[in-house]
């Protein structure tokens, strides 16, 4: 869907699900200042993996949360979402940032 949308990410192999997704916005992926480690999804916008929900093929993020979100799960990972729910929230962003 973000390829369709023309939207840029990168993605990572990642030991605990297989792949990560990372969306930077606009202003891409940041450049590391010299001796800061710099690790797949660091500075990013939003990541997406394969977590909670993964048995039934949904997603779990970080980022791109609302306040109420953050309040209700009191964590900064969002699981159990559709590809279609992170899309739309990604699409968003994207759309909105200046």
């Amino acid at each position: 869907m973000l390829q369709e949308a023309n939207i840029p990410f990168e993605t990572f192999s990642n030991p605990f699900s297989g792949k990560q997704l990372c969306y930077y916005g606009k202003k891409g992926r940041p450049i590391p200042e010299e001796g800061v480690i710099n690790g797949s999804g660091i500075g990013s916008v939003c990541s997406v993996i394969y977590g909670y929900g993964k048995e039934k093929g949904l997603l779990e993020i970080c980022g791109l949360m609302t306040e109420e979100e953050y309040e209700k799960v009191n964590d900064s990972v969002l699981g159990y979402l559709t590809a279609e729910d992170v899309f739309a929230r990604i699409k968003k962003h994207w759309e909105e940032e200046e």
